[in-house]
């Protein structure tokens, strides 16, 4: 392959004809050339054939529509060797970027399909322990309501209702573990 160096003196014709590029055959010939080679190189790099091949498709094709402005000052195999390094890197950093996107995405589907999967366990728990809560004594009910869902203490409770703390205790105990026996069976 030839060495072109740029001269002011040089036209766009003449460093055409130097490249090799001159016309869509020049180019075919160039790629019939070196694309196995520069393929080979690419494969090695990223191991994805499909990509290797764009790759060396995206460097032909640059190089086909740059023609007229380029500078290239070495043997157009090594400036071709080179692209194809380059693109082969800027391919696996976006390959790294997407991956990494992917897995953020991916990761946030699911936290978010957990939340919603815990909501709705959390839901059908809370429906369950209702339903539960009917099935006592309605003092024991009315004290365990009042405790928890009004967040009042026993202290308020047994005041509120005219009745001892130690019977709210009891109440809660009973409470309690009449919903911790039903519920240990789901």
């Amino acid at each position: 392959m030839k060495i072109f160096r740029d001269s002011a003196k040089s036209s766009n014709k003449e460093r055409q004809q130097q490249l090799g590029l001159d016309n869509s055959h020049a180019l075919e010939k160039l790629y019939n050339l070196h694309a196995d080679k520069l393929f080979r190189i690419s494969l090695n790099l990223i191991d994805d054939p499909e990509a290797a091949k764009c790759i060396v498709h995206n460097v032909y094709t640059n190089l086909w529509s740059r023609r007229e402005n380029l500078n290239i000052t070495v043997p157009l195999e090594a400036y071709l060797v080179k692209a194809v390094k380059f693109e082969s890197i800027d391919y696996l950093r976006a390959k790294e970027v997407r991956e990494k996107s992917r897995a953020e995405i991916l990761e946030l589907t699911h936290v978010s399909h957990n939340d919603t999967e815990e909501q709705l366990e959390a839901s059908d728990l809370k429906r369950e322990i209702g339903n539960l809560v009917e099935l006592l004594p309605s003092k024991c009910q009315q004290v365990f309501r009042l405790s928890r869902e009004e967040f009042m203490s026993n202290r308020e409770i047994a005041h509120g209702l005219n009745i001892s703390e130690k019977t709210v205790e009891r109440h809660m105990t009973k409470a309690l573990s009449f919903l911790r026996s039903c519920l240990k069976d789901l």
